[in-house]
């Protein structure tokens, strides 16, 4: 993937703004009737708004990646906000919930392992990513003590 994949839809110029609630004798941007100029704006900020919930089906994944994709770029993981993502509710929790799963995986089955349905990262998608093979556990043979 590249950076532009996560780019926003287009913004909305909000100096327009004035002119088209005067032009049709509204108050608000919600009010407005349907237009191409509501449509975009409607489009950026409801994008916008999903990008900040992590709950939100594909967003933590998302934010994952772009984060993949900036530190391999070598730009600041602080231009998460640039792209519509929160650091603290969207990126912390998802990479809190990976680091979890990561380090369950290390110790026990897959099949063990409970998903968070407030974070929705898949447990399988998280041992192909980071290419971690089913936990097998060491079968303890045990020490047969013989009588004299």
């Amino acid at each position: 993937m590249a950076l532009s994949d996560f780019d926003l839809p287009p913004k909305f110029d909000p100096r327009s703004i004035p002119v088209l609630l005067k032009e049709h004798g509204v108050e608000r941007m919600q009010d407005l009737p349907a237009c191409p100029e509501k449509t975009v704006w409607e489009a950026f900020y409801t994008e916008k708004a999903r990008r900040k919930d992590p709950s939100q089906p594909g967003v933590a994944k998302e934010a994952l990646a772009l984060l993949a994709e900036l530190k391999a770029a070598g730009r600041s993981t602080g231009e998460l906000w640039a792209y519509g993502y929160s650091h603290r509710s969207t990126l912390a929790p998802a990479r809190n919930e990976e680091s979890r799963i990561v380090r369950e995986l290390l110790s026990k089955p897959s099949a063990e392992i409970v998903e968070n349905p407030d974070c929705p990262l898949k447990v399988a998608e998280v041992m192909v990513e980071k290419a971690i093979s089913e936990f097998v556990p060491k079968v303890v043979e045990p020490e047969v003590i013989e009588k004299p």
